[in-house]
C-alpha cells in the first residue's frame, strides 16, 4: 500500500507499520532522522522542517528498529549518501516493534553512534517519562504540539538550537 502526498511517499509494511521514504538528500548537508509511526505527526514535521530549512535531509523511519537498521546501514539504508549519518535524531516515545525508550538504550551502548544528539518528540505528558528518557541518555524532551503552527515554532526553536547554535560531534 502506498500513499503519495506531494513530495512524500508512505510505504505500509507487513506489520501495519507507516514509512516514510524521501530520496533527495545529497551527501554533506545536515540531516534529520525522525522516529515516527504517526504518518500524520511525520507529515506535519516533514513540513515544518520544509519551512524552516533550506538544505537539510530528512528521513523518517517507523519505529527504533528501522532507526537503527538506518543508524548501522544496513538492508535499504546501505548508501551513505543517500542515508547519511544523521546531525540530530528526533524521536517518539510510543511505537511498535521497539519504542523509543529501548532505542535509547540501545543508541546509547553503541560506541560510534552513542554520541548523536537525540531529542524525545512526544505526546506524554507523564513526568516520570521525562525523567526516564534523561536518565537513558535524551539530550532533550520536546512535547508535541497539536496545531501546524506550534509544530512549526518548535520545530523553528529546534533547529535553531541543534543545528545553528549548538556544537556538535563529527560523526565518523
Amino acid at each position: 500500500f502506498f500513499c503519495v502526498l506531494p513530495e512524500i511517499t508512505w510505504q505500509l509494511f507487513d506489520d501495519n507499520v507507516f514509512a516514510l521514504a524521501r530520496h533527495s538528500p545529497m551527501a554533506g548537508r545536515t540531516t534529520i532522522v525522525i522516529v515516527e509511526d504517526d504518518p500524520a505527526d511525520a507529515h506535519f514535521l516533514e513540513k515544518a522542517f520544509e519551512r524552516i530549512l533550506t538544505n537539510c535531509a530528512v528521513h523518517c523511519v517507523c519505529d527504533g528498529e528501522e532507526a537503527k537498521a538506518y543508524l548501522q546501514g544496513t538492508g535499504q539504508y546501505a548508501d551513505r549518501h543517500i542515508y547519511p549519518l544523521p546531525s540530530v535524531i528526533l524521536l517518539d516515545l510510543r511505537m511498535p516493534r521497539m519504542n523509543g525508550f529501548e532505542f535509547l538504550a540501545w543508541l546509547r551502548s553503541e560506541p560510534d553512534l552513542k554520541i548523536i544528539p537525540t531529542v524525545v518528540y512526544s505526546s506524554s505528558e507523564n513526568p516520570a517519562d521525562v525523567r526516564r528518557a534523561y536518565e537513558m541518555g535524551a539530550n532533550s524532551f520536546l512535547h508535541k504540539r497539536l496545531s501546524m503552527n506550534a509544530v512549526h515554532d518548535t520545530m523553528r526553536s529546534f533547529a535553531r538550537y541543534w543545528l545553528e547554535d549548538c556544537g556538535r560531534p563529527p560523526l565518523e
